[in-house]
Parts: C-alpha cells; structure tokens; sequence
C-alpha cells in the first residue's frame, strides 16, 4: 500500500513540473529499487514481478493526475473580453464609454 501511496505521489509531483520523458529514467531507478527491496527480503518471483507493475502502473497514474491537476488549476485564456485600462484596473473600477 505504502508503494503505491508513495509511486502515485511522486508521479504527480512530476506531472505538475516536468515533462513526461522524466518517467523513463523515474520508472527505471522505482524498478532497481524495487528489485533490490524483493532480493533483501527474500521475496518470491510472483510477488516481486507484482510490485514490480504496480509501482509503474502507480507512477504512471499520479504523473496522469499530475497533468489533470495542472490543466485544471491554469489561468483561462482571455476569451475575446475587452480588457481594461491599466488606471482602470489599478483603481477597481471600468470606465464610462
């Protein structure tokens, strides 16, 4: 559980910041470590080739949610509104036409 709270974390850091060629190299050392964490304990192949998916599948999913949060939380682009005067929107208010 712990793997894939802390795999979908760190994807979604990455997502907010970088682009989506950082995940090679990520998933890349997220599998050494992964692999070595199995050897030490002893792990048998099923239950190591398991968190050897899941922790990609988790990486892969918050660098997804990364992006969403990002997309969602972008200024919207000015939409043909006029905008005002640089006094006018220092002072808080539009001016009479």
């Amino acid at each position: 559980m712990m793997l894939i709270l802390t795999g979908v974390l760190v994807g979604a850091v990455l997502g907010l910041r970088l682009k989506v060629f950082v995940l090679v190299p990520v998933i890349c050392g997220a599998l050494v470590i992964v692999v070595g964490d199995g050897i030490a304990r002893g792990d048998a192949i099923w239950r190591l080739a398991f968190s050897m998916i899941m922790i990609v599948t988790a990486l892969q999913l918050g660098y997804f949610l990364g992006n969403v949060i990002r997309f969602v939380m972008a200024p919207a682009p000015n939409q043909g509104r006029a905008s005002l005067p640089t006094s006018a929107r220092a002072s808080g208010r539009a001016q009479a036409h």
